[in-house]
């Protein structure tokens, strides 16, 4: 059976809903890292109750849930995994975004349109050392104040699975998944000094989005990505290339 390799954060906790998603394609899925995450803030958070707390990863919620007591209070998430996530951690006032950072900033204006005017807000930014987009800066653009907390950071991993080697080498990978940009920045840099143009062809990328997609310099990188990143549009990206192209 052909496989769909997913590269991801090696994490205290893992996200094996997307994983169990990907499962419903006829591959077997294989996940391995190409980040460590190391957890960088261990002081209690005292946080107000009317604030407003941004979250853009799945690490995020796990380490601040070890980190405050409050579960009321109006708490971002970004995708399905991460707000099953938050109400497994007993979170009460969930607001899931789909898409990008970008689009959570979007959802959060529409929905404080009142407060744009009076150029108030308690907001909170709790995620990694790393961000690719700005959302405390775009917040404080429309005035609000915004407090970030640093929870965690990744790190790069500094070689590759001989188990996935041995898989490339056997032509036995059709996919692999890349979920961020500084992981596949790492896979890129690693990759290339292990794998010939000929083998690295026989793979498809797909990728989350167009910037993790343009990390890819080498044509023999076939990239793929989603107007729209979240599981179901890779699956629709996979099915629609077994569709016209076969596998």
């Amino acid at each position: 059976m052909k496989k769909i390799v997913v590269f991801r954060s090696k994490s205290p906790i893992n996200n094996s809903h997307f994983l169990q998603r990907l499962s419903a394609l006829e591959y077997q899925i294989i996940s391995y890292p190409i980040l460590e995450v190391k957890k960088t803030c261990y002081k209690k958070l005292n946080i107000k109750k009317k604030s407003t707390i941004f979250t853009t990863s799945f690490n995020s919620i796990h380490f601040l849930s070890e980190l405050m007591q409050q579960r009321d209070i109006q708490l971002y998430t970004m995708g399905e995994a991460s707000s099953i996530l938050a109400k497994k951690l007993n979170f009460k006032n969930i607001i899931e975004c789909n898409g990008d950072s970008a689009n959570m900033v979007t959802v959060f204006l529409e929905k404080n349109k009142k407060s744009l005017t009076k150029k108030k807000g308690d907001i909170i930014y709790a995620g990694a050392k790393d961000i690719s987009y700005d959302v405390p800066k775009r917040l404080e653009e429309y005035g609000f104040n915004v407090k970030r907390y640093i929870l965690y950071e990744t790190k790069k991993i500094e070689e590759l699975s001989s188990d996935f080697i041995e898989l490339v080498r056997n032509k036995e990978v059709k996919w692999i998944v890349l979920l961020s940009k500084k992981g596949a920045e790492n896979f890129y840099s690693l990759s290339k000094k292990i794998f010939s143009n000929e083998e690295i062809s026989k793979i498809k990328f797909v990728c989350f989005s167009k910037k993790i997609s343009d990390v890819f310099k080498n044509k023999s990188y076939k990239t793929f990505f989603p107007l729209f990143p979240n599981v179901n549009s890779i699956i629709k990206i996979i099915l629609n290339s077994e569709k016209n192209y076969g596998t």
